[in-house]
Protein backbone atom coordinates (compact mmCIF):
# COMPACT_ATOMS: atom_id res chain seq x y z
CA UNK A 1 0.00 0.00 0.00
CA UNK A 2 1.11 3.24 -0.70
CA UNK A 3 2.15 5.54 2.37
CA UNK A 4 1.26 9.19 2.10
CA UNK A 5 4.56 11.46 2.62
CA UNK A 6 3.46 13.42 6.33
CA UNK A 7 3.38 9.29 7.06
CA UNK A 8 6.33 8.43 5.74
CA UNK A 9 8.28 11.46 8.14
CA UNK A 10 6.47 10.43 11.25
CA UNK A 11 7.67 6.97 10.98
CA UNK A 12 11.14 8.80 10.68
CA UNK A 13 10.44 10.97 13.59
CA UNK A 14 9.51 7.13 15.51
CA UNK A 15 12.55 5.96 14.91
CA UNK A 16 14.30 9.39 15.93
CA UNK A 17 12.10 8.77 19.37
CA UNK A 18 13.67 4.96 19.52
CA UNK A 19 17.36 6.04 18.89
CA UNK A 20 16.85 9.32 21.19
CA UNK A 21 15.91 6.69 23.71
CA UNK A 22 19.55 5.21 23.35
CA UNK A 23 20.66 7.98 24.92
CA UNK A 24 19.54 7.76 28.08
CA UNK A 25 22.71 7.22 29.17
CA UNK A 26 23.85 10.13 28.71
CA UNK A 27 21.51 12.47 30.07
CA UNK A 28 22.65 10.01 32.91
CA UNK A 29 25.86 11.56 32.45
CA UNK A 30 24.30 15.40 32.98
CA UNK A 31 22.31 13.52 36.29
CA UNK A 32 19.01 13.98 34.65
CA UNK A 33 18.55 10.60 35.39
CA UNK A 34 16.85 7.73 32.92
CA UNK A 35 13.52 9.46 33.17
CA UNK A 36 14.84 12.89 32.36
CA UNK A 37 16.75 11.71 29.24
CA UNK A 38 13.79 9.36 28.00
CA UNK A 39 11.62 12.84 27.79
CA UNK A 40 13.96 14.44 26.43
CA UNK A 41 14.21 12.42 23.49
CA UNK A 42 10.28 11.87 23.56
CA UNK A 43 10.44 15.75 23.16
CA UNK A 44 12.72 16.07 20.39
CA UNK A 45 10.77 13.12 18.76
CA UNK A 46 7.32 14.59 18.57
CA UNK A 47 8.33 17.96 17.39
CA UNK A 48 10.77 16.66 14.75
CA UNK A 49 7.25 14.52 13.59
CA UNK A 50 5.21 18.00 13.80
CA UNK A 51 7.80 19.67 11.71
CA UNK A 52 8.06 17.22 9.29
CA UNK A 53 4.25 17.17 9.37
CA UNK A 54 3.88 20.77 8.68
CA UNK A 55 6.80 20.59 5.84
CA UNK A 56 5.22 17.93 4.37
CA UNK A 57 1.94 18.85 3.74
CA UNK A 58 2.74 21.80 1.76
CA UNK A 59 4.75 19.30 -0.30
CA UNK A 60 2.11 16.50 -0.56
CA UNK A 61 -0.52 19.52 -1.90
CA UNK A 62 2.00 20.37 -4.61
CA UNK A 63 2.95 16.99 -5.68
CA UNK A 64 -0.93 16.36 -5.69
CA UNK A 65 -1.49 19.37 -7.76
CA UNK A 66 1.21 18.70 -10.49
CA UNK A 67 0.12 15.18 -10.77
CA UNK A 68 -3.68 16.53 -11.52
CA UNK A 69 -2.38 19.23 -13.56
CA UNK A 70 -0.26 16.54 -15.56
CA UNK A 71 -3.25 14.20 -15.91
CA UNK A 72 -5.60 17.13 -17.09
CA UNK A 73 -3.13 17.69 -19.77
CA UNK A 74 -2.89 14.56 -20.49
CA UNK A 75 -6.82 14.37 -21.05
CA UNK A 76 -6.77 17.91 -23.31
CA UNK A 77 -4.07 16.05 -25.80
CA UNK A 78 -6.42 13.11 -25.60
CA UNK A 79 -9.43 14.51 -26.64
CA UNK A 80 -7.11 17.11 -29.22
CA UNK A 81 -5.98 14.18 -30.67
CA UNK A 82 -9.48 12.62 -31.00
CA UNK A 83 -11.57 15.77 -32.44
CA UNK A 84 -8.69 15.74 -34.91
CA UNK A 85 -8.86 12.09 -36.09
CA UNK A 86 -12.49 12.43 -36.70
CA UNK A 87 -12.58 15.17 -38.54
CA UNK A 88 -13.54 14.13 -42.61
CA UNK A 89 -10.78 16.83 -43.46
CA UNK A 90 -6.93 16.91 -43.00
CA UNK A 91 -6.29 19.19 -39.86
CA UNK A 92 -2.59 20.31 -38.70
CA UNK A 93 -2.10 22.35 -35.72
CA UNK A 94 1.02 24.40 -35.14
CA UNK A 95 2.53 26.77 -32.60
CA UNK A 96 3.63 29.88 -33.66
CA UNK A 97 7.06 28.59 -34.67
CA UNK A 98 5.43 26.49 -36.93
CA UNK A 99 6.23 23.35 -34.89
CA UNK A 100 3.69 20.34 -35.33
CA UNK A 101 1.73 20.02 -32.04
CA UNK A 102 -1.22 18.00 -34.12
CA UNK A 103 -1.58 16.03 -37.88
CA UNK A 104 -4.42 13.59 -38.65
CA UNK A 105 -4.32 10.84 -40.87
CA UNK A 106 -5.67 12.58 -43.51
CA UNK A 107 -3.00 14.56 -44.04
CA UNK A 108 -1.10 11.91 -44.36
CA UNK A 109 -2.99 10.16 -47.03
CA UNK A 110 -2.77 13.15 -48.95
CA UNK A 111 0.42 15.17 -48.43
CA UNK A 112 3.96 13.62 -47.73
CA UNK A 113 4.47 13.51 -43.88
CA UNK A 114 7.56 11.81 -42.25
CA UNK A 115 6.75 9.45 -39.71
CA UNK A 116 6.44 10.80 -36.83
CA UNK A 117 5.34 14.41 -37.15
CA UNK A 118 4.73 15.69 -34.17
CA UNK A 119 6.94 17.71 -32.23
CA UNK A 120 9.02 18.72 -35.91
CA UNK A 121 8.94 21.93 -37.60
CA UNK A 122 6.25 22.27 -40.35
CA UNK A 123 8.77 22.89 -43.14
CA UNK A 124 10.58 19.83 -42.13
CA UNK A 125 7.82 16.70 -41.26
CA UNK A 126 5.51 18.11 -44.22
CA UNK A 127 7.43 18.77 -47.53
CA UNK A 128 5.05 20.76 -49.42
CA UNK A 129 5.45 24.35 -50.14
CA UNK A 130 2.12 25.84 -50.31
CA UNK A 131 1.21 24.42 -46.42
CA UNK A 132 4.06 25.97 -45.12
CA UNK A 133 2.77 29.72 -47.62
CA UNK A 134 -0.53 29.01 -45.83
CA UNK A 135 1.09 28.49 -42.18
CA UNK A 136 3.37 31.42 -43.38
CA UNK A 137 -0.15 33.76 -44.25
CA UNK A 138 -2.04 32.79 -41.73
CA UNK A 139 -0.23 33.50 -38.83
CA UNK A 140 0.39 37.22 -40.46
CA UNK A 141 -3.13 37.71 -41.20
CA UNK A 142 -4.84 39.95 -38.96
CA UNK A 143 -7.78 39.69 -36.42
CA UNK A 144 -8.10 36.21 -37.20
CA UNK A 145 -8.77 36.54 -40.88
CA UNK A 146 -9.47 32.92 -42.79
CA UNK A 147 -6.58 32.61 -45.31
CA UNK A 148 -7.79 30.37 -48.54
CA UNK A 149 -5.49 28.73 -51.23
CA UNK A 150 -5.85 26.10 -53.77
CA UNK A 151 -3.32 23.37 -54.61
CA UNK A 152 -2.47 20.46 -56.49
CA UNK A 153 -1.11 17.15 -54.45
CA UNK A 154 -0.26 14.14 -57.27
CA UNK A 155 -3.50 13.59 -58.19
CA UNK A 156 -5.62 15.18 -55.61
CA UNK A 157 -6.80 18.77 -56.01
CA UNK A 158 -6.76 20.85 -53.02
CA UNK A 159 -8.31 23.63 -50.32
CA UNK A 160 -5.94 24.94 -48.34
CA UNK A 161 -7.30 26.73 -44.98
CA UNK A 162 -5.61 28.45 -42.71
CA UNK A 163 -6.73 30.22 -39.35
CA UNK A 164 -4.29 31.72 -36.24
CA UNK A 165 -4.99 30.72 -32.89
CA UNK A 166 -4.04 33.31 -30.39
CA UNK A 167 -4.76 30.94 -27.55
CA UNK A 168 -2.33 28.60 -28.61
CA UNK A 169 0.36 31.13 -30.63
CA UNK A 170 -0.07 28.86 -33.17
CA UNK A 171 -2.37 28.41 -36.45
CA UNK A 172 -4.44 25.46 -37.59
CA UNK A 173 -4.43 24.38 -41.25
CA UNK A 174 -7.22 22.39 -42.54
CA UNK A 175 -6.43 20.32 -45.97
CA UNK A 176 -9.99 19.36 -48.21
CA UNK A 177 -10.01 17.12 -51.05
CA UNK A 178 -12.32 18.50 -53.86
CA UNK A 179 -11.01 16.41 -56.86
CA UNK A 180 -14.33 15.13 -57.45
CA UNK A 181 -15.45 18.58 -56.78
CA UNK A 182 -13.60 19.69 -59.58
CA UNK A 183 -14.37 16.99 -62.09
CA UNK A 184 -17.80 17.37 -61.80
CA UNK A 185 -17.27 21.08 -62.24
CA UNK A 186 -15.77 20.01 -65.54
CA UNK A 187 -17.63 18.13 -66.62
CA UNK A 188 -20.72 20.60 -66.22
CA UNK A 189 -18.91 23.12 -68.02
CA UNK A 190 -17.92 20.57 -70.31
CA UNK A 191 -21.78 19.90 -70.94
CA UNK A 192 -23.16 23.74 -71.18
CA UNK A 193 -20.46 24.15 -73.61
CA UNK A 194 -21.43 21.51 -75.88
CA UNK A 195 -25.06 21.91 -75.40
CA UNK A 196 -24.33 24.92 -76.32
CA UNK A 197 -22.55 25.06 -79.60
CA UNK A 198 -24.82 22.04 -80.59
CA UNK A 199 -27.94 24.52 -80.24
CA UNK A 200 -26.52 27.70 -81.74
CA UNK A 201 -27.15 26.24 -85.41
CA UNK A 202 -30.38 25.34 -85.12
CA UNK A 203 -31.18 28.41 -83.39
CA UNK A 204 -29.21 30.83 -85.68
CA UNK A 205 -31.66 28.85 -88.60
CA UNK A 206 -34.83 29.03 -87.04
CA UNK A 207 -34.14 33.01 -86.57
CA UNK A 208 -32.73 33.52 -89.93
CA UNK A 209 -35.55 31.67 -91.61
CA UNK A 210 -37.95 33.51 -89.48
CA UNK A 211 -36.15 37.39 -90.60
CA UNK A 212 -36.65 36.45 -93.85
CA UNK A 213 -40.01 35.79 -93.57
CA UNK A 214 -40.69 39.06 -92.27
CA UNK A 215 -38.99 40.75 -94.65
CA UNK A 216 -42.39 40.33 -96.59
CA UNK A 217 -44.80 41.05 -93.42
CA UNK A 218 -46.52 43.49 -96.03
CA UNK A 219 -47.74 40.73 -97.90
CA UNK A 220 -48.43 38.13 -95.25
CA UNK A 221 -51.49 37.54 -93.20
CA UNK A 222 -51.68 39.05 -89.48
CA UNK A 223 -51.99 36.30 -87.66
CA UNK A 224 -49.03 34.59 -89.35
CA UNK A 225 -46.88 37.64 -89.19
CA UNK A 226 -47.46 38.05 -85.37
CA UNK A 227 -46.64 33.81 -85.17
CA UNK A 228 -43.18 34.69 -87.22
CA UNK A 229 -42.57 37.95 -85.11
CA UNK A 230 -43.34 35.52 -81.66
CA UNK A 231 -41.03 33.00 -83.39
CA UNK A 232 -38.13 35.28 -84.38
CA UNK A 233 -38.11 36.94 -80.85
CA UNK A 234 -38.18 33.68 -78.97
CA UNK A 235 -35.33 32.59 -81.33
CA UNK A 236 -33.33 35.79 -80.39
CA UNK A 237 -33.62 35.34 -77.00
CA UNK A 238 -32.34 31.59 -76.83
CA UNK A 239 -29.34 33.17 -79.25
CA UNK A 240 -28.82 35.45 -76.22
CA UNK A 241 -28.75 32.63 -73.74
CA UNK A 242 -26.57 30.36 -76.10
CA UNK A 243 -23.88 33.14 -75.92
CA UNK A 244 -24.14 33.68 -72.72
CA UNK A 245 -23.57 30.48 -71.71
CA UNK A 246 -20.85 30.04 -74.35
CA UNK A 247 -19.27 32.77 -72.76
CA UNK A 248 -19.57 31.71 -69.17
CA UNK A 249 -18.17 28.67 -70.33
CA UNK A 250 -15.06 30.38 -71.53
CA UNK A 251 -14.89 32.52 -68.48
CA UNK A 252 -14.85 29.00 -66.55
CA UNK A 253 -12.27 27.38 -68.24
CA UNK A 254 -9.98 30.35 -67.95
CA UNK A 255 -10.73 32.61 -71.08
CA UNK A 256 -10.69 35.85 -69.27
CA UNK A 257 -6.70 35.09 -69.34
CA UNK A 258 -6.66 35.69 -73.31
CA UNK A 259 -9.03 38.34 -73.65
CA UNK A 260 -7.16 41.16 -76.08
CA UNK A 261 -7.23 44.63 -75.08
CA UNK A 262 -6.97 47.42 -77.79
CA UNK A 263 -8.06 50.66 -78.03
CA UNK A 264 -11.40 51.17 -79.81
CA UNK A 265 -13.80 53.78 -80.51
CA UNK A 266 -16.42 53.12 -77.86
CA UNK A 267 -18.67 55.42 -79.65
CA UNK A 268 -18.68 53.28 -82.68
CA UNK A 269 -19.56 50.12 -80.73
CA UNK A 270 -22.29 51.72 -78.89
CA UNK A 271 -23.81 52.52 -82.07
CA UNK A 272 -23.48 48.91 -83.60
CA UNK A 273 -25.35 47.52 -80.34
CA UNK A 274 -28.29 49.83 -80.43
CA UNK A 275 -28.60 49.11 -84.37
CA UNK A 276 -28.13 45.56 -83.66
CA UNK A 277 -31.37 46.21 -81.17
CA UNK A 278 -33.54 48.67 -82.77
CA UNK A 279 -35.99 46.53 -84.44
CA UNK A 280 -36.87 44.85 -80.83
CA UNK A 281 -37.40 48.22 -79.28
CA UNK A 282 -39.56 49.21 -81.68
CA UNK A 283 -41.71 46.18 -81.61
CA UNK A 284 -41.27 46.91 -78.13
CA UNK A 285 -42.61 50.69 -78.71
CA UNK A 286 -39.32 51.45 -76.99
CA UNK A 287 -37.10 54.76 -78.63
CA UNK A 288 -33.29 54.26 -78.18
CA UNK A 289 -30.86 57.13 -78.33
CA UNK A 290 -27.38 57.28 -78.32
CA UNK A 291 -25.61 60.85 -76.28
CA UNK A 292 -22.25 60.97 -77.02
CA UNK A 293 -19.54 64.05 -76.88
CA UNK A 294 -17.80 62.66 -79.65
CA UNK A 295 -15.44 59.88 -80.38
CA UNK A 296 -14.61 58.03 -77.02
CA UNK A 297 -11.77 55.66 -77.18
CA UNK A 298 -11.11 53.23 -74.33
CA UNK A 299 -8.99 50.10 -74.03
CA UNK A 300 -10.92 46.93 -74.00
CA UNK A 301 -11.82 43.64 -75.43
CA UNK A 302 -14.60 44.03 -78.31
CA UNK A 303 -16.43 40.61 -77.92
CA UNK A 304 -16.84 41.34 -74.04
CA UNK A 305 -17.74 44.85 -74.45
CA UNK A 306 -20.63 44.11 -76.48
CA UNK A 307 -21.69 41.17 -74.97
CA UNK A 308 -22.16 43.41 -71.64
CA UNK A 309 -23.51 46.43 -73.12
CA UNK A 310 -26.20 43.84 -75.41
CA UNK A 311 -27.58 42.57 -72.08
CA UNK A 312 -27.62 45.91 -70.47
CA UNK A 313 -29.77 47.29 -73.71
CA UNK A 314 -31.97 44.21 -73.30
CA UNK A 315 -33.13 44.75 -69.91
CA UNK A 316 -33.63 48.21 -70.83
CA UNK A 317 -35.82 47.10 -72.96
CA UNK A 318 -37.50 44.37 -71.25
CA UNK A 319 -38.40 46.23 -68.13
CA UNK A 320 -39.01 49.94 -69.83
CA UNK A 321 -42.59 50.33 -70.85
CA UNK A 322 -44.32 50.81 -74.19
CA UNK A 323 -43.59 54.40 -74.62
CA UNK A 324 -40.46 55.04 -72.96
CA UNK A 325 -37.01 55.56 -73.84
CA UNK A 326 -33.23 53.63 -73.73
CA UNK A 327 -30.65 56.44 -73.33
CA UNK A 328 -27.50 55.10 -73.72
CA UNK A 329 -24.41 57.92 -72.96
CA UNK A 330 -20.83 57.67 -73.86
CA UNK A 331 -18.46 59.99 -72.36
Amino acid sequence: MRMSLPRRLGLVAVAGFGLGALSIEGADALGLGPVGGALIAAAAAAAAWWMGYRLARPLEILARSARMNRESLRSQRELQAAIIEASPFGVLLTDAEGRILGCSEVVRAHLPVVPGPVGRLLREAVPFPPLHELLQRALAAPDREEVELTATAGRFDLLLRGRALPEIGGAMLVIANVTGLRQAERARSDFVANVSHELRTPITSVRGYAETLLADADEMDPMHVELLETIERNARRMSELVDGLLYLSRIEAGGTEELALEALDLTGLCEDVLVFHRDEAARAGIQLDLESEGAVVGVVNREAFVHILGNLVTNAIKYTPAGGGVLDGVG
